[in-house]
């Protein structure tokens, strides 16, 4: 089983996972020729680990379509990488997946609690409250999950995309709901004033952007 630490070639499933300086395992995503497979390669990752499946949360998962690639490397997911680095992770893998012949891949993307308290700003339980300003909204939105954005900052979202991210500002309720109901090989971010409107839906993500503080003090001023 602890085969799957071992990087090498491989023909049916890779798994890339982000690591901080102690060499704890934050990320974790899993590219394989199926559904099926997926898991399974997961869950033998998270036995030669030592990893508890309690301890991370699903973000995303779904088939996406491999766009020609010969190959799944950290080297092709380079974009992944500079996202990871940006949040302090650096990129790994065990090995390389070839595609021959493979026009889609299925992939289950994963964050540890503590990274997704900090990516949504949220406040780890009875710990310390992480700030706003430590991670950055293009930290978030560049790795490429579905994101609900309450944009209050009035901030512009479209240069902080990935290439393949499709943004809706303000859209009905019942068409993201079909979106995020759909197998897709895109992630959508939702752009609102109001996150409530949207708040029974399943995002991986919901990043909440306050109005400046720059912002208040003027409106106070006038």
């Amino acid at each position: 089983m602890e085969d799957i630490l071992i990087p090498k070639e491989r023909r049916d499933a890779v798994v890339l996972i982000g690591v901080d300086r102690s060499g704890s395992v934050e990320f974790i995503k899993v590219y394989a020729v199926s559904e099926e497979k997926a898991k399974e390669t997961l869950e033998e990752f998270f036995s030669a680990k030592g990893l508890f499946p309690s301890d991370y949360r699903l973000v995303s998962r779904g088939i996406e379509e491999t766009g020609g690639k010969a190959a799944i490397t950290t080297r092709s997911e380079s974009s992944l990488g500079a996202s990871l680095s940006r949040l302090g992770l650096r990129l790994l893998s065990n090995g390389v997946l070839y595609l021959e012949g493979v026009d889609r891949v299925y992939q289950f993307t994963l964050v540890s609690e503590d990274l997704y308290r900090r990516i949504t700003s949220e406040k780890a339980g009875n710990g310390p409250e992480f700030e706003p300003q430590a991670i950055l909204p293009e930290d978030v939105l560049s790795l490429g999950l579905d994101t609900l954005v309450e944009n209050l900052r009035g901030i512009e979202l479209d240069e902080l995309l990935p290439e393949d991210a499709v943004l809706l500002r303000e859209p009905p309720v019942d068409r993201v709901a079909g979106i995020l109901a759909e197998a897709r090989d895109y992630p959508v971010v939702v752009e609102t004033k109001d996150a409530g409107k949207y708040g029974f839906l399943d995002f991986p993500v919901v990043l909440r952007l306050p109005p400046s503080l720059a912002g208040r003090v003027r409106r106070r001023a006038v």
